[in-house]
């Protein structure tokens, strides 16, 4: 049913719901609540309690504008036993409506202010001897409205086009599950979210819809997976012992037994024909890298490319850099790919993919000039970093090939992926030895020459330090801490005298380059910069990293 035919909507209405997407009656009963609040009954004005949202009635005794750029109206609201200030902002036309001697009803959140409860912008409305008080507490629904469809007015639609639009929703479920679970039925649902009397209700009404949601995805990604398993195949990847043991000859150290259940794992999955659509998540140290390697040198025997893709040049440029010197003597080749190779001319297009063995790059391998000749296996580190369809033109390109994911730091989204079975999940619980267990603190600001102090004794001791921060500039909005202005404190205060560099995103890719060089190479002794420098840049000098 269109919007418009639902009662107490009508053309206008209509259109300013429109704007917001809601077209039909399954629009709006889609268009839940943004939250929720909780307003008591009637109470005199003595009785009010800070902090909650409350109704009070009394007559105006005094009034008083002041003027400028926002226009204060104030009134002073008395009952029999006290007074409540009032005040609304942007409202000089209230000069006009409350006067002293004029009764009303006013409703809003309590606040103290000198010594009288107050309300700001509460509602009002005028009343007489025979308007009947509010006797029950109220639980409101809020809706995300607009100056020309308020809340209340969305409130008043949905309750009076409830039970036609409810009758229309199908149940999934039968009772057997929904009893097991301890839901309420889809209908019921609905109206527990729209019309509750308490948060027990919107809970409950909410955690059937959610359970529906993601029931609904579970599906989708089953049957996707199952319909790529039965279109797609992928290149089978063979491994026998000699091959194993070439691979791990490369290796200066035994794999843990992490490794081996994860190598073990994937070469299951390269073998069996079928793409491989693998989750590696493990701490920063657990030797993903490694595994990534195995995987990839299982690809270069069977005569196929890989392509490595890393979410910044920093961190494409240090794969680059381990890889190359891991297979330092091999015949296996290795090219980097990245926004500044590109622009140097570095050799990117058809003929340098007929011949690489691993590409690594950023998403400049994703570009249309880049076509591969045999690719067998995509890497990605940090997925989350990459769109779907970023991922997706890999996973298109040439034949289908596996997919193994890493990450150090899987997001919700790469969670629900994981738990709903997009990806097989191998996990990396354990460290190498001779790795150190990573101690974490928390301190609080007034705290922070602590923190730096700490980082000087390191520096003194031979160390390097990271100082990560989540912006460039101050943006005037907020305390957040930037780099810029964050930096030029530590030179002149916290870490004065120590050598200091700085890092991020809009510095040109030479400098960049320049300045993860100099930190690697122990010319800085700190580096300040945003996450551009990636969960995984290996500089094993630096011993401390402050956030």
């Amino acid at each position: 049913m269109d919007i418009e035919r639902l009662t107490g909507v009508g053309p206008k209405r209509a259109e300013v719901f429109r704007a917001k997407g809601v077209r039909t009656a399954r629009d709006l009963l889609d268009y839940f609540p943004r939250r929720y609040q909780f307003e008591s009954e009637e109470r005199d004005i003595v009785e009010l309690v800070p902090e909650q949202i409350q109704s009070a009635r009394g007559e105006i005794v005094a009034t008083n504008y002041v003027p400028g750029r926002r226009g204060r109206f104030e009134a002073t609201l008395e009952d029999e036993t006290g007074k409540l200030a009032l005040s609304w902002f942007n409202a000089a036309w209230l000069r006009n409506r409350l006067s002293p001697g004029t009764r009303v009803r006013v409703r809003g959140k309590v606040r103290s202010f000198r010594s009288l409860p107050q309300m700001t912008q509460p509602k009002w409305e005028v009343v007489d001897d025979e308007t009947p008080t509010t006797d029950e507490a109220m639980f409101r629904p809020i809706y995300a409205a607009t100056a020309d469809l308020a809340s209340d007015e969305i409130v008043a639609i949905v309750k009076d086009n409830i039970d036609a639009m409810l009758a229309d929703v199908e149940e999934w479920f039968d009772e057997a599950l929904l009893t097991e679970r301890n839901l309420p039925g889809r209908a019921e649902a609905y109206r527990l979210v729209h019309m509750p009397t308490s948060w027990r209700d919107a809970l409950a009404g909410r955690r059937r819809l959610v359970f529906d949601e993601l029931m609904l995805l579970q599906l989708g990604l089953q049957i996707g997976r199952r319909e790529r398993e039965r279109r797609l195949s992928a290149p089978v990847l063979r491994i026998d012992k000699t091959l194993d043991g070439r691979i791990r000859g490369r290796f200066p150290f035994d794999m843990t037994r992490a490794q081996q259940n994860a190598v073990f794992q994937i070469a299951a999955d390269l073998k069996s024909g079928r793409p491989m659509n693998r989750l590696l998540q493990g701490d920063v140290g657990s030797g993903k890298t490694v595994v990534a390697l195995y995987a990839m040198l299982i690809a270069v025997a069977n005569k196929m490319q890989c392509a490595f893709l890393a979410p910044t040049e920093v961190l494409a440029e240090q794969h680059y850099r381990n890889l190359s010197k891991m297979l330092e003597g091999s015949k296996v080749g290795v090219d980097l790919v990245t926004g500044r190779t590109k622009r140097a001319g570095g050799g990117v297009g058809a003929a340098m993919f007929d011949q690489t063995d691993i590409a690594v790059g950023t998403q400049a391998l994703l570009q249309k000039d880049i076509d591969f000749a045999n690719l067998g296996l995509v890497i990605i580190d940090e997925q989350h970093k990459l769109g779907v369809k970023q991922r997706g033109h890999l996973m298109n390109a040439g034949t289908s090939p596996h997919y193994l994911v890493m990450t150090a730091t899987p997001i919700p989204r790469t969670l629900a992926l994981s738990y709903l079975s997009d990806f097989d999940v191998t996990t990396l619980d354990e460290l190498p030895p001779g790795r150190q267990p990573i101690r974490t603190y928390h301190l609080k600001p007034r705290e922070r020459k602590k923190a730096y102090d700490f980082v000087r004794r390191q520096v003194e001791e031979g160390r390097q330090a990271y100082v990560v921060l989540p912006q460039i500039d101050d943006d005037g909005l907020s305390d957040t801490a930037s780099v810029r202005k964050h930096f030029d404190d530590l030179k002149k205060k916290y870490l004065k005298g120590l050598r200091i560099g700085m890092m991020h995103g809009q510095l040109p890719p030479d400098e960049k380059q320049q300045t993860m060089a100099d930190f690697r190479d122990g010319e800085l002794d700190v580096l300040v910069s945003t996450t551009v420098i990636e969960v995984g840049v290996d500089v094993p000098n630096s011993t401390v990293m402050v956030i």
